[in-house]
């Protein structure tokens, strides 16, 4: 079941569709953390970074992908990045 959360939204186009998988992954990580989460939740921020048009929002993604990263690094020593089939 974690692995279906760390794969990339079909539709990147719409950004609140990627918004709104970001906030629940986040609210589903406040709930049970766990590392395979907070990578998901790191990769879908990279993912809304690139795709955003304003500075302001990029540069929030960016900073909070590196939090999410170090919060999956911490609960899964290893594990620092997605398997490149999913990527």
């Amino acid at each position: 079941m974690i692995d279906d959360l760390t794969q990339r939204p079909a539709n990147l186009a719409d950004p609140a569709v990627l918004i709104a998988a970001t906030l629940y992954l986040m609210t589903r990580y406040q709930e049970a953390p766990c590392g395979q989460l907070a990578l998901a939740v790191a990769c879908h921020l990279e993912m809304l970074a690139a795709s955003a048009a304003a500075p302001k929002l990029r540069e929030l993604c960016d900073g909070l992908t590196d939090r999410w990263h170090v919060l999956s690094r911490e609960a899964a020593p290893g594990r620092t990045q997605l398997p490149r089939t999913l990527q």
